[in-house]
């Protein structure tokens, strides 16, 4: 894959937390913290690879906080912000939230044909809603919700998604979209990986 055309690939690390009481990105379940482990995925097929980190102080050069004009608005805030800082990129834009994803489902995020759709993104649940934070994102489509952000203050990426022309994937097997979100998650997934569950390419 040119390097041109590469994703910019962002790890959404900008999360309150108030449930788990720590910044999830820097929990450690494979060695090093999330955050890298996820960026690590990402490398192969993303230029460059950023991390989102919300209103979080940090003096990382891959680090980017919310700019002002976007701040207040969960997740859709990292991704326009990354937009507005690299507008001619698509956006693989994953949370940090996944333990148990695995570098070839991300991969698979990414269309051979990057003009045909808006996003691509996985789906959970019996209804099949998209997953906001494990897709992709054309440019185009940040451009048409930048608009729509400042034209009605519509800041909900899952509505965005089910709106716009995409492209989904059904998980094969659930277990790999186990969202951490508490403190006994954390333990579960550990002991998950811990039995076997060691194989993340």
């Amino acid at each position: 894959m040119d390097q041109q055309i590469k994703p910019l690939g962002v790890v959404l690390c900008g999360g309150e937390s108030r449930r788990m009481g720590i910044d999830k990105s820097l929990i450690n379940y494979h060695g090093i913290s999330q955050r890298e482990h996820v960026k690590k995925l990402l490398s192969p097929f993303c230029s460059p690879v950023v991390f989102s980190v919300g209103t979080n102080e940090d003096d990382s050069e891959e680090a980017f906080p919310d700019l002002p004009e976007y701040a207040g608005n969960g997740p859709l805030s990292g991704l326009l912000t990354l937009h507005h800082l690299f507008p001619e990129k698509s956006i693989l834009l994953i949370g940090c939230d996944y333990p148990l994803i695995l570098q070839s489902q991300l991969r698979t995020l990414i269309p051979e044909n990057p003009s045909y759709f808006d996003a691509v993104c996985y789906v959970s649940g019996a209804s099949f809603r998209p997953e906001p934070l494990l897709a992709w994102y054309s440019a185009d489509f940040c451009d048409r919700i930048h608009a729509e952000l400042a034209k009605n203050g519509s800041n909900s990426l899952k509505k965005f998604l089910e709106q716009a022309h995409i492209h989904t994937h059904k998980m094969e097997k659930p277990i790999h979209l186990t969202s951490v979100d508490r403190p006994e998650d954390v333990t579960r997934v550990r002991q998950i990986i811990q039995n076997g569950f060691d194989t993340f390419v």
